[in-house]
């Protein structure tokens, strides 16, 4: 599940902006959680590199783009 964190400004003199901030902070919520209910989870036959290979291939040829890559494995050491 992704969370974001929002910077609000604590000024009293402005209660529209901690409402727009709890707004967004409530959509973001919904929308995560709508996504992960959508989830599908499937094993694939192919090593873990293969997989991602050919997803990789099937985005860019649907005119996709890859924006980033994130190895959590190498992250979480």
């Amino acid at each position: 599940m992704y969370f974001s964190t929002l910077s609000i400004d604590n000024n009293p003199q402005n209660p529209a902006k901690m409402i727009r901030a709890i707004f967004t902070t409530i959509v973001f919520m919904i929308v995560s959680l709508s996504a992960n209910a959508q989830l599908e989870v499937k094993q694939s036959p192919h090593s873990p590199e293969e997989t991602m290979a050919m997803l990789k291939e099937i985005i860019t040829e649907k005119g996709l783009t890859i924006f980033s890559e994130v190895d959590h494995a190498e992250q979480a050491q």
